[in-house]
């Protein structure tokens, strides 16, 4: 978390950094927020997308949801999701963590 250059507070820098770089399912929502950033989906449409259980696919929209980071359309089972203002403004922060975990994962590919 240290290494982020983007200006935030330090709350925001760690709540990001664990959603998105440290935590078990970091690269799902990370792959998530990426493909919401341009696209509206629901979560069976995500789940074929990604070739992802559909339970799993809603379990990572909600702890987005709960964080501020993705709304939905409120329709019910139907729900269309797309990325919040929240997210919007801390954009750069999360491409720039994106970009730290690629390089890691270069780093290991290279090693191996």
């Amino acid at each position: 978390m240290r290494l982020l250059q983007t200006k935030a507070d330090k709350e925001t820098k760690a709540k990001f950094w664990y959603l998105f770089a440290d935590s078990k399912g970091a690269a799902n929502r990370r792959k998530l927020m990426i493909y919401l950033k341009n696209n509206l989906a629901n979560a069976n449409q995500l789940a074929n997308h990604f070739g992802m259980d559909y339970k799993a696919i809603r379990f990572h929209l909600r702890i987005l949801e709960e964080n501020n980071l993705l709304r939905n359309s409120n329709h019910g089972y139907n729900d269309y999701y797309f990325v919040a203002p929240y997210f919007e403004i801390n954009e750069e922060m999360f491409w720039e963590i994106n970009t730290i975990i690629e390089k890691q994962q270069e780093k290991q590919i290279i090693i191996t």
